[in-house]
């Protein structure tokens, strides 16, 4: 294996860890009104002046998620965005650079993997140029279509990853019919995939990742 190869699986398996741990942590900051234990945070320091996060603006921040518990907060919405991207974008880096992976995953899926690479490529597309915070679909998402072949814009993919490793301990379903000629300019990526369904593909990558490094 490439050190390539090995950092890009250990990439996916820390874009994963960060997706689990950024969701508890958006979770508890609405549990509990964190505001009045903050302080300011130094993250750097050059020529003796220091770069701060200050306390205040931080403060605000927890308050507004603990008062608004029933919405989506900073940090929920944040590491989804960027751990969900962070799975898939990997992942097709090491299926576009890597043989023995693509391998990997064409014996591990069989008849799925073209379905399970073609939305992998979509989803990357869409997601490397969201600039909207609804996360919607743009023009780049479309273009990014026109890369598939014609046979294989309907999306149906179902994988079971109980029946594709014994040893699963955390069973879930990936399950996405998706025509991405039909969807239209705008319309927000959860209203085509669903959420859980992305937080399953992203799983997936981390299970076959850490699989492959084993």
């Amino acid at each position: 294996m490439t050190k390539e190869l090995q950092s890009q699986i250990a990439l996916v398996q820390g874009y994963y860890h960060f997706l689990g741990l950024g969701m508890w942590l958006g979770d508890y900051i609405k549990s509990d009104d964190l505001s009045k234990s903050t302080y300011d945070v130094v993250v750097g320091r050059e020529r003796g002046q220091d770069f701060v996060f200050p306390q205040k603006t931080l403060s605000l921040l927890l308050s507004g998620a603990y008062q608004h518990a029933d919405q989506q907060n900073i940090v929920e919405y944040m590491t989804f965005l960027n751990g969900i991207r962070g799975v898939i974008m990997t992942t097709r880096e090491m299926l576009e650079g890597s043989t023995r992976y693509h391998g990997y995953l064409l014996k591990t899926l069989g008849d799925q993997f073209r379905d399970f690479d073609y939305l992998l490529r979509w989803l990357r597309n869409v997601l490397v140029h969201m600039t909207d915070p609804r996360i919607v679909i743009s023009h780049d998402g479309f273009r990014a279509i026109r890369d598939i072949e014609a046979d294989w814009k309907s999306i149906n993919l179902t994988i079971k990853p109980s029946k594709i490793w014994s040893d699963t301990h955390h069973d879930y379903l990936i399950r996405v019919r998706a025509d991405l000629a039909t969807i239209k300019h705008n319309e927000r990526l959860t209203n085509v995939i669903s959420e859980y369904q992305l937080y399953a593909i992203a799983r997936f990558c981390y299970d076959a990742a850490r699989r492959f490094g084993n």
